[in-house]
């Protein structure tokens, strides 16, 4: 993790003159980020030292960056998926081949290479909570399932709470469910606020 870091601080303040001289804001301090399950968790710089976890990823985006999702599937236990708002006006992009190609991030084919994250337990799949500007593309939620009598078992798959233009472009959220003897609303995805 710190090799990482001190890749992108010297990153940053190599582009941030540049940037500055030219009055650009955050997209010129952009990161793009890898997952993939067979990554050495390293500098996150390409599909071999991906990161091996959504959660470490979605933690560390910051606005601009751009997050790509090898053709995997992600299993999670215990813990939902929380992507915060901190890491808003971040871009998650699944369905790579996840080679290391020279032209990164290589080959992008949904059908082919499914970005699959799949929850095994009673457990929600992802929270977005306050995400402004996000955008979220090709991924697969399933096996949330949410059984709860306090009003919180709304959107197993996916639930957007207080989002302000998350845009959620040719996901697919399947076999999710949630059973609130409160207001049982939103097996898939639930929007809440915002």
């Amino acid at each position: 993790m710190m090799r990482y870091i001190t890749q992108r601080l010297k990153r940053w303040v190599a582009t941030g003159v540049v940037c500055l001289a030219l009055g650009a804001t955050t997209e010129c301090f952009a990161a793009t980020l890898y997952v993939a399950t067979n990554g050495n968790d390293t500098a996150h710089d390409c599909w071999t030292n991906a990161f091996t976890n959504m959660q470490a990823a979605l933690d560390a985006a910051r606005p601009g960056d751009t997050v790509y999702v090898a053709g995997h599937t992600f299993n999670i236990t215990n813990t939902q998926l929380s992507w915060t708002g901190v890491a808003s006006s971040v871009t998650i992009r699944g369905g790579y081949e996840a080679t290391n190609t020279v032209d990164m991030p290589g080959m992008r084919d949904s059908t082919r290479w499914s970005s699959i994250i799949r929850a095994n337990g009673a457990i929600r799949v992802l929270l977005a909570s306050s995400v402004t500007n996000g955008v979220l593309e090709e991924v697969t939620f399933t096996g949330g399932a949410l059984s709860m009598a306090s009003g919180n078992g709304r959107g197993a798959g996916l639930y957007a709470s207080n989002c302000e233009g998350l845009v959620i472009a040719r996901c697919t959220i399947v076999s999710n469910s949630t059973t609130d003897t409160s207001a049982a609303y939103g097996g898939g995805i639930y929007q809440g606020g915002g």
